[in-house]
């Protein structure tokens, strides 16, 4: 393989570096790694003209996202339906969460493996990478060191393996495929989510960096204040970049960390710890299951 195309959706940061990590290890296998996010604010993908930017000299295609919902996010499913058909074309399919691969994320990936294989392209590859968890519950500070720590060595096992033929696929359990199809009805409420629940309050400077930031042009500022409308994803960059902290949520606040969400900052308050023994962070069982097989290396 000479050349690869990277194509991800993030929301927060926690799969752009994921993609970063890809692009460092494909260089250093002397493979051209070409990055492409899904953020309208870097250019509309939706009419995005694929067969010139996805041209024919691209050996490798590689699409990672965040798991949203037991799926995949919205953008990466507009972008999926822009794409040309693939011809043979080489496909690995990367999902990042928080949990890992555990009932009922185990089917994130299958709806767009569907969609590639549809098209004529040959998924090759499929894997769950982990990082901080950004929702409900904060991911307890050491063991959010050691996911950030493993994943440059997590990067260079999946691309040799991709790069040395190996496949790598895997059937979710039917339960797991019902949750993510049921997940596509919420996908459509979701677009409201800013809309209907995020409030400004008085912190808010009137910067413009949300309307900025947000991939999907969901704000705008009328009045010096964030207007939001109906594209929302749900991706969180609003509420957790703020610099003032003046996007919240009027209900279901439990759904946001209250210390917010920056893996910079993060990264950097923890680069003085030193690392409890993995044991001591991760317990095997139901709750630490995919954590657990995550970092012992048995995903």
């Amino acid at each position: 393989m000479k050349k690869a195309q990277i194509v991800y959706f993030s929301g927060t940061g926690g799969t752009a570096r994921v993609s970063a990590e890809f692009a460092k290890s494909l260089i250093s296998h002397q493979v051209e790694a070409q990055i492409i996010p899904l953020d309208l604010q870097e250019f509309d993908y939706r009419s995005f003209a694929a067969p010139s930017e996805q041209s024919a000299d691209v050996d490798l295609l590689i699409l990672l996202f965040p798991v949203h919902a037991f799926d995949a996010p919205e953008p990466v499913y507009e972008w999926l339906s822009t794409i040309p058909d693939g011809n043979g074309q080489a496909v690995a399919v990367i999902s990042v969460s928080g949990g890992g691969e555990v009932w009922p994320n185990t089917a994130c990936r299958a709806g767009c493996i569907k969609i590639f294989e549809q098209k004529g392209y040959d998924v090759i590859y499929e894997r769950m990478f982990m990082m901080p968890s950004n929702v409900f519950s904060a991911t307890q500070e050491q063991l959010a060191l050691r996911l950030l720590q493993v994943l440059p060595s997590k990067a260079e096992n999946c691309v040799s393996e991709i790069l040395s033929g190996v496949r790598r696929r895997k059937r979710a359990p039917l339960t797991s495929r019902i949750m993510a199809a049921s997940a596509k009805l919420e996908k459509k409420s979701v677009r409201k989510l800013a809309q209907k629940y995020f409030q400004v309050n008085e912190k808010c400077t009137g910067c413009g960096w949300c309307a900025k930031a947000c991939p999907r042009k969901n704000i705008e500022m009328m009045a010096a204040r964030p207007s939001f409308g109906e594209q929302c994803v749900a991706c969180l960059r609003c509420t957790y970049g703020c610099p003032a902290k003046a996007i919240q949520m009027r209900k279901f606040k439990f759904f946001l960390l209250k210390e917010g969400f920056n893996l910079d900052e993060l990264e950097k308050s923890l680069s003085n710890s030193e690392l409890a023994p993995r044991e001591e962070n991760v317990k095997a069982g139901f709750l630490f299951g995919g954590v657990h097989d995550y970092l012992s290396g048995k995903q």
